[in-house]
């Protein structure tokens, strides 16, 4: 968001480049998009019927690439999610820092007010593993079945790694 004319040249512009190569080769394409595009988290587990009114500028552009995306290509599916897991990049991951900063300190501050439906990415795989399942031009929200605090989210990862949750 410090940077938008970056962001969306990134997000907006490459990803317009990528549908052109993808149509070309005739393979479906599958957009991971955010719960970002929903108004402020809730403690509502959010539907692909709810109306969209992003949060933040990360939002608002991830809500234009879905559009741009069902534009570009007719073999297009949306996910929209909100995902955790290990990074394989020189990038911490939230969870990654979150078990590492419980290590290190044995301490670890979440959000109360913050709410969410994380996923773990083996979720989101299987999920585009198994694409034919899905119908194209289509968004599908993909979530856990309870909306958590960033807080409650972060004790069942320390209680799940073995870290004394109290």
């Amino acid at each position: 968001e410090q940077y938008p004319d970056v962001a969306s040249n990134v997000m907006i512009n490459n990803l317009k480049l990528l549908c052109d190569v993808i149509n070309s080769i005739s393979v479906p394409l599958i957009h991971i998009s955010t719960d970002q595009i929903f108004s402020k988290p809730t403690k509502h587990v959010f539907s692909e019927s709810d109306k969209t009114s992003p949060c933040n500028y990360y939002g608002e552009l991830k809500l234009a690439a879905e559009q741009v995306v069902f534009k570009a290509h007719e073999q297009a599916v949306v996910l929209r999610t909100n995902f955790f897991g290990l990074s394989k990049s020189n990038v911490s991951s939230s969870a990654e820092i979150l078990l590492s900063e419980l290590q290190c300190f044995g301490v670890y501050k979440g959000f109360y007010d913050v709410w969410f439906t994380p996923v773990h990415t083996s979720i989101i795989g299987e999920i585009i593993k198994n694409y034919k399942k899905l119908e194209y031009n289509e968004i599908y929200n993909i979530s856990c079945n309870e909306v958590l605090s960033k807080y409650d989210f972060a004790k069942l990862l320390s209680a799940k790694f073995g870290f004394d949750v109290n």
